[in-house]
């Protein structure tokens, strides 16, 4: 019916009882309308740098996928964006999630420290000896780190302890990392590596495969499941294993409003498919995948260096001033990096 139609002068009955079905008619065609889409239900993109043959997509995108599609008989469905689809660069992930590019998103917090100071934590010396344990430890710390995240946490998981891959040089000691061009993927590890006499870059991980082959940076210090999966064993000879252990934290965010404008149903779906046991199927599968990774470069040849336990007295009491420096921080509200870290450790302040 046009607008004008309601203006018109009044009918006979029987013209209006016609008029008054016709209405009626309208009136349930917008209402099945309505059913249609909500028995289509919704398709929430996911968007992440990596390929789609990365660990996380088979460890945490589809069984967060698989799951949320069960628990809501299919109406809530998730379709995954691979690689440069919705964005390439690693460090802006979480700004294309703010923007609507995506309603998911996967990306890491170092890439912007500044952004995440307290999830930055995970990368103190020491608080994250594998992944496991340091997932649990950032899980116990999500109450107070939640409020940095701009959007709603689904999984907050960490990786393995980091190595130093070399292209061409060995790793034995701190002195030989002085003026190496060493590239890290978590920029709160830049501190730590220039301490040691490194010039320390910020290079996201996926971009070191090739910076290594081409002698753009003499090694790489990057979670040892990147060495299977962005193939940094080929241009590596040297692998340093027992620096002192600090790792990076990884984050599957969804966009606040999209989160928000769910039904309360819909949002029960999200949070049963997410949260603490999706992050540690993260966790696992970071843990297995370093292992093959380090098994792979083994039977590559490379060699494999362990630092002694004088040069990591020594490499740590380097360290001090920058680990000093992260537990006197104020993050407001009273909370300081020391009480950050210890709400991590399950201790009392």
């Amino acid at each position: 019916m046009k607008p004008s139609d309601y203006l018109s002068e009044p009918e006979s009955a029987g013209s209006g009882t016609a008029h008054m079905r016709q209405l009626m008619v309208a009136a349930a065609a917008v209402l099945c309308s309505a059913c249609t889409a909500t028995e289509q239900g919704h398709e929430l993109r996911l968007a992440s740098f990596v390929g789609s043959r990365h660990p996380v997509v088979a460890a945490v995108f589809d069984p967060f996928a698989e799951e949320l599609a069960s628990v809501s008989g299919g109406r809530l469905t998730v379709r995954q964006f691979h690689g440069a689809t919705l964005n390439s660069a690693p460090a802006q992930q979480y700004s294309r999630l703010l923007e609507g590019v995506a309603d998911i998103s996967f990306g890491l917090p170092g890439y912007t420290t500044q952004r995440f100071p307290m999830t930055a934590l995970l990368g103190f010396p020491g608080m994250s000896p594998d992944a496991i344990t340091g997932t649990e430890r950032l899980w116990r710390g999500l109450p107070t780190i939640a409020a940095e995240y701009d959007a709603r946490v689904l999984g907050l998981w960490a990786g393995e302890p980091k190595v130093l891959i070399s292209a061409t040089r060995r790793i034995d000691e701190a002195d030989d990392l002085r003026g190496m061009i060493v590239s890290a993927a978590s920029a709160q590890d830049v501190a730590y590596l220039e301490r040691v006499g490194a010039a320390a870059m910020s290079l996201p991980t996926s971009e070191a495969h090739q910076a290594l082959t081409t002698g753009a940076i003499d090694a790489v210090f990057a979670d040892a499941s990147s060495i299977l999966s962005f193939s940094l064993w080929e241009p590596a000879q040297y692998i340093t294993m027992n620096f002192p252990p600090i790792a990076s934290a990884f984050f599957l965010l969804m966009n606040r409003e999209v989160y928000a404008g769910l039904s309360v149903q819909e949002r029960a779906w999200v949070d049963t498919a997410s949260g603490l046991e999706l992050s540690l199927r993260g966790a696992r599968a970071y843990f297995a995948n370093a292992r093959r990774g380090l098994a792979l470069a083994e039977e590559d040849g490379i060699e494999f260096i362990t630092m002694s336990d004088a040069e990591l007295e020594k490499i740590f009491s380097l360290f001090a001033p920058v680990m000093e420096e992260e537990l006197q921080r104020d993050f407001g509200n009273g909370l300081t990096g020391a009480d950050i870290v210890a709400l991590m450790m399950g201790q009392d302040r």
